[in-house]
């Protein structure tokens, strides 16, 4: 899974694979109304990516863009 973050250091936006930086896979259980899940599903599978891959780069996403200084 591949994803793209823009390092401010950086001035421009760098593709990452997550697979190779992130450490132990664990296994989480969430709530999520089942219209956003349905979306989700539909945007990932026509990504090729999976639910959780989706929701792994979503999650390092908004992390990045909301990383308190």
């Amino acid at each position: 899974m591949r994803i793209q973050i823009w390092p401010e250091e950086l001035g421009q936006s760098v593709e990452v694979d997550v697979l190779k930086i992130s450490g132990q896979v664990r296994r989480v259980n969430v709530t999520i109304p089942e219209r956003i899940l349905n979306r989700l599903d539909g945007f990932a599978r026509k990504r090729g990516e999976s639910r959780s891959g989706l929701l792994s780069a979503a999650a390092l996403e908004y992390l990045a863009a909301h990383a308190l200084d």
